[in-house]
């Protein structure tokens, strides 16, 4: 058998965190619409603010009354914003009768150390730009994510892309429409983030559940956070009385929602009455920066600035209660998967992958293991594996339990 790369890890939080409820910045809003006459002059939405050092950069949405482009800011604090006004629109509207030539918007920005990488919505398509400074963008040729098949919940729109970056694949959360049932959440991956492959066993990820989001959800923004996926979506009734709801997940497919919003709008007559759209988000280890997108006045959208800050440090040591086998994140994986398991009792313990036809594949785990969270990396490098199914089966005194994953190579 070839060598696997492995590593456990023994989880006893003796330390747990909270945090605070997110705190609109009162000097909002901290992006407002251009003059009259300018490109932005109705309305400045969607932001997607990148942390590059000790700059902010800001690609959001400016609509002029009749179509939408893509502007570009700079900040050092993500508070107080300098539009790049020579250089705006930095995203502009496709040649005449192409895929995007009436409006380019809802940007999602990543920048990888050498490129930055921008998906963005158009004519009810997902789009894909690169820039070597961001700002000039060079676009590829035609959408990168199109609506579903017919019947299908997303066949009408596929919106407001947000994109993940996980080892060697990306994965895309989307808002979809069938043009009668309201909008719901999905989800795609791809190898380059440029051809994508959407969850369709799992699609939607996330739907309205409860009587404030109205059978309208619209994606806000995704984090990956201590190995959580943490979203922030939008939801409310027929596109007005928007807020903010949230959701965790530790494979970005099976999501747990909050019950109630964590952001809501403003009273009568302020800046955000009627929306609280969060649309872009940053964590600095202690602190959670957002930027979120609201209604001014019933007549221009503006964006304002909120922080959540992790408190509430308690020492306490948590012993599992039960005997548990996580499903493996990501999953599908490629080329490593982390499985997570909880043992409440001191236990010899054997966790072991296996094939379709139950060959061994190998042995993550044989040893004598006291209570506590465990986590197992497995890594398919320098295994001859071929794409499919593979089984994961630990034994623990009387307790079995096995589950399966899904290697895409």
């Amino acid at each position: 058998m070839k060598a696997l790369t492995l590593t456990l890890i023994l989880f006893l939080p003796i330390i747990l965190f909270t945090q605070t409820a997110i705190e609109k910045y009162e000097g909002n809003p901290v992006l407002d619409v251009g003059p009259a006459g300018s490109w932005d002059e109705t309305a400045v939405i969607t932001p997607s603010v990148v942390v590059n050092g000790t700059t902010f950069k800001m690609w959001y949405t400016g609509y002029d009354g009749s179509h939408h482009r893509i502007g570009y800011a700079t900040s050092t604090d993500g508070i107080n914003w300098t539009k790049a006004d020579d250089v705006n629109p930095v995203l502009d509207l496709g040649v005449a009768d192409s895929w995007d030539d009436e409006s380019v918007a809802s940007p999602c920005v990543l920048y990888d150390g050498n490129i930055y990488k921008m998906w963005y919505g158009g004519n009810g398509l997902i789009g894909y730009a690169t820039s070597p400074d961001g700002i000039t963008w060079t676009k590829h040729d035609g959408p990168v994510l199109e609506i579903g098949s017919e019947g299908s919940w997303d066949d009408y729109l596929t919106i407001i892309p947000k994109v993940v970056f996980l080892e060697n694949r990306h994965m895309m959360f989307f808002s979809g429409y069938d043009g009668e049932h309201g909008f719901s959440i999905g989800c795609a991956r791809s190898p380059d983030g440029i051809v994508w492959t959407k969850e369709e066993d799992f699609n939607p990820i996330l739907e309205a559940s409860y009587s404030w989001e109205d059978n309208q959800l619209y994606t806000g923004d995704v984090l990956m956070v201590n190995n959580m996926f943490e979203m922030w979506y939008a939801a409310g009734s027929g596109g007005y009385n928007l807020r903010t709801g949230y959701a965790t997940s530790s494979d970005g497919l099976n999501w747990s929602k909050n019950d109630v919003y964590v952001l809501t709008y403003g009273a009568y007559g302020e800046w955000d009455y009627k929306f609280a759209c969060l649309s872009s988000s940053y964590f600095d280890g202690e602190t959670y920066h957002f930027w979120y997108d609201s209604e001014k006045y019933k007549t221009s959208g503006a964006i304002g600035y909120a922080t959540s800050t992790i408190v509430g440090v308690k020492e306490e040591v948590s012993i599992p209660v039960k005997y548990e086998l996580n499903q493996n994140y990501p999953n599908p994986f490629n080329p490593s998967t982390i499985i997570k398991y909880n043992i409440p009792n001191e236990s010899n313990i054997t966790l072991k992958v296996f094939d379709v036809l139950g060959r061994e594949v190998a042995t993550l785990v044989n040893q004598q293991q006291k209570a506590g969270y465990y986590e197992v990396q497995f890594t398919s490098n320098n295994v001859q594996l071929t794409s499919g199914v593979y089984f994961y089966k630990i034994l623990a005194g009387d307790f079995v339990e096995t589950k399966k994953m899904l290697l895409l190579r």
